[in-house]
């Protein structure tokens, strides 16, 4: 499948107070954007970048929540922007059960899972695909 340049997604942008913050999302995102399935150590060019990445990601003023809007902003313009007549979406439903970790993970925001006692939560994923 190939798109027009002009029709990619573009890099999804962040309305954090502190541009300094900004800067940093938009340059982890596009070091997502080349290697979506990389973890935060190997996204940096170097150590100093991937203590960067990391100091970002556990800094207090960055939440999820800001991630993931511009993300889904994103994501909504240019499924706009590109007319599909036809669109195939794919999606699944994961528990990240964090038992083995959870006096690590105690009194961080997280639930249970489907058993009930078990820390962790539910991620809900999809893909959205052209049928070319």
């Amino acid at each position: 499948m190939s798109c027009p340049s002009s029709s990619l997604p573009r890099t999804p942008s962040c309305s954090f107070r502190d541009l300094r913050l900004n800067k940093r999302a938009t340059h982890l995102f596009e070091s997502l954007a080349a290697l979506p399935d990389a973890t935060v150590k190997q996204l940096a060019r170097n150590r100093a970048e991937g203590a960067a990445f990391s100091r970002f990601l556990a800094n207090p003023a960055v939440h999820l929540d800001q991630l993931t809007a511009g993300i889904v902003q994103e994501t909504h313009h240019y499924l706009q922007s590109v007319q599909h007549k036809h669109l195939l979406v794919i999606s699944d439903t994961s528990e990240i059960n964090l038992h083995s970790r959870r006096h690590y993970h105690q009194g961080r925001g997280l639930g249970v899972t489907g058993n009930n006692i078990d820390l962790g939560f539910f991620i809900h994923h999809a893909v959205a695909l052209e049928p070319h």
